[in-house]
């Protein structure tokens, strides 16, 4: 042979030694991750095998040290709710269930608090009075007082202190600024300015709300 063949001859040799060198160390690499893959496996069932035996250890240590109920404390422990199974009647506290009205439903405060859930609640009546029921809703922790005759009456409320933008308490300062340009604008007549009054108290810091009264003296009428 000639030398460029021997040469030739010379590096596809060196280059299947080192083909064959690689695959060698492929192959240990695998072995190794396997080893280490299937002892990782070994940990983890060990592992859980002593977790479930603490498990176990744990529910009988509870059930040996769960008390016993005895016949007479049942009978003696008030129990809220009761199932008739001759006529399936549900009672709450000596109370018979039913579905709430549906002016009670209908209510704002009721539809603000519970959306449309209000529609399907039951209810236990506490207390029915001349003017008012006293409702218990099943599964929460509501009583509902429905006043069922209209109330005539109102609260009185006296307007002795009159408007001045000047001497307002710091909790109405925000009147001010929102009723001093229609003031300026309806009720500032220089011929004959309208007086405006409020309550003598001051309102509280949260109020969200103002309650004022303008005598109207060409009308004679209070707006």
């Amino acid at each position: 042979p000639t030398p460029e063949q021997k040469q030739a001859d010379e590096q596809a040799a060196q280059e299947k030694k080192e083909k064959e060198r690689n695959q060698r160390l492929e192959r240990k690499q695998k072995a190794l991750e396997l080893a280490k893959v299937k002892r990782s496996r070994k940990d983890q069932r060990k592992e859980e095998e002593q977790k479930d035996g603490e498990d176990e250890d744990g529910d009988a240590k509870r059930r040996k040290k769960a008390p016993r109920v005895k016949k007479k404390d049942l009978d003696s422990r008030r129990m809220d709710l009761e199932l008739n199974l001759q006529t399936y009647q549900l009672t709450l506290r000596s109370s018979n269930l039913m579905a709430l009205e549906y002016d009670v439903v209908q209510d704002p405060d009721m539809k603000e608090v519970f959306k449309e859930e209000a529609v399907s609640m039951q209810c236990a009546a506490v207390d029915n009075a001349e003017h008012r029921m006293w409702l218990r809703l099943v599964g929460r922790d509501h009583d509902v007082h429905w006043w069922t005759t209209a109330d005539t009456q109102r609260a009185e409320q006296t307007f002795d202190r009159e408007y001045d933008p000047g001497e307002l308490y710091p909790s109405e300062e925000w009147i001010r600024d929102l009723f001093e340009p229609i003031r300026l604008l309806f009720y500032n007549c220089p011929c004959r300015p309208t007086p405006v009054y409020m309550p003598e108290e001051a309102l509280p810091g949260d109020a969200a709300v103002a309650s004022m009264i303008a005598w109207d003296q060409k009308a004679a009428t209070v707006r």
